[in-house]
């Protein structure tokens, strides 16, 4: 895989996406997306497994009472779900529309 960005910008590496312009974002080019395709199972495999492992006392667990009313690792599981969701079908939209 081949990512492109300027050093000079935010660090490199040290940022997740959240606030990129549209100058940042083009700077990241993919030119295996089979690596993506990889990844993405990886990472399902490794949710599978880790919900696997859960309890339903675990998924009814307040993990963060930043929210009203507190959120449970359930729902935020099922947030981080839906994200990933939302996000595979933007880049399958993405790549169908540059061919």
């Amino acid at each position: 895989m081949s990512i492109a960005i300027d050093s000079t910008s935010e660090s490199s590496g040290d940022s997740v996406g959240y606030g990129h312009t549209a100058e940042q974002a083009a700077q990241i080019a993919v030119d295996d997306q089979q690596l993506l395709i990889d990844y993405l199972d990886a990472a399902v495999t490794a949710l599978v497994d880790h919900v696997s492992a859960l309890t339903d006392a675990d998924f009814d667990e307040v993990i963060d009472r930043n929210w009203e009313p507190p959120v449970t690792r359930g729902v935020r599981l099922v947030s981080i779900i839906d994200d990933a969701a939302q996000h595979v079908g933007q880049a399958a939209y993405a790549a169908g529309a540059l061919g």
